[in-house]
């Protein structure tokens, strides 16, 4: 009866495990559900909790991920039984599922970046008529309205937003179509008597939630806005994707490693009188 008792604890830990990093996952990169429930909570009252946020989210993940298992478990129990014995420790398979995400993540990030052209020139104006540049690494031109900036902690780090507007008191539309992202303190070329130029990479409606939520309000933006990283280059973003490459293969590697110890650890020795 011992032995029966495990397979089914060993699946919650797994599930729990499962969930606790894809909802990480979902919180850091601001999609899925959270990123859901977090607008939600913006609409409703102008600001959202983070811890609530993701405990919401993560108890989400686990009934969707329940309800898509369980059947499988029912169905097929001697399987499932087999498969959580192979398991050389639960944790340990949870981290090299944690490593794999970063390789894959920075193999992506890094194949996108080695697509980028040549850095182009564009500006407001441009962008504001329908014109898309043809790389997304740039030297753009425009006014900036640093009044209108919006700043966005994300609890390691402060990063400013600004609209940058062919005109100096706004765009040539009802719509802002670039913004820079800077870090919170650092000053950005330009004001709004004089124009600035702006190099960095291009990144389609790319503002954090509660800041476009913030616009969204206030009618400013469309889902057709582009954010210029300020200082990004296609270098930096491709050192980026390597990072992610070796935390990932050194994380997933690590575990490899203590989950076969371990597992070597639990084998039972064959007596030599049997």
């Amino acid at each position: 009866m011992g032995g029966a008792n495990k397979n089914p604890s060993a699946f919650g830990l797994l599930l729990l495990f499962g969930c606790g990093a894809l909802t990480f996952y979902m919180m850091l990169n601001y999609v899925g559900p959270f990123q859901w429930l977090a607008e939600l909570q913006l609409r409703w009252f102008g600001a959202y909790d983070e811890k609530i946020t993701f405990l919401l989210t993560f108890l989400l993940n686990c009934a969707v991920l329940g309800l898509i298992v369980y059947p499988i478990r029912k169905l097929k129990p001697q399987l499932m039984s087999q498969g959580m014995s192979n398991i050389a420790g639960l944790p340990s398979l949870t981290m090299q599922l944690v490593g794999l995400g970063f390789v894959v993540s920075g193999v992506m990030d890094y194949t996108k970046v080695s697509k980028i052209g040549a850095q182009v020139s564009t500006t407001a104006a441009q962008l504001e008529s329908g014109a898309r540049p043809a790389s997304d690494w740039v030297k753009a031109e425009g006014y900036p309205l640093k009044d209108a900036g919006a700043v966005f902690d994300s609890g390691y780090s402060k990063e400013r937003f600004i609209p940058i507007t062919s005109l100096p008191d706004g765009p040539s539309g009802d719509r802002v179509l670039l913004f820079v992202k800077c870090k919170d303190g650092d000053s950005i070329p330009g004001d709004q008597g004089n124009a600035g130029i702006y190099e960095g990479m291009l990144a389609k409606a790319d503002l954090p939630g509660p800041v476009r939520v913030s616009y969204e309000k206030l009618k400013a933006i469309s889902d057709d806005y582009y954010v210029l990283e300020l200082g990004a280059t296609p270098d930096s973003r491709r050192k980026q994707g390597l990072t992610k490459i070796y935390i990932g293969a050194g994380v997933a590697g690590l575990a490899i490693v203590v989950g076969l110890a371990g597992r070597f650890r639990r084998r039972p020795l064959v007596s030599s009188g049997a």
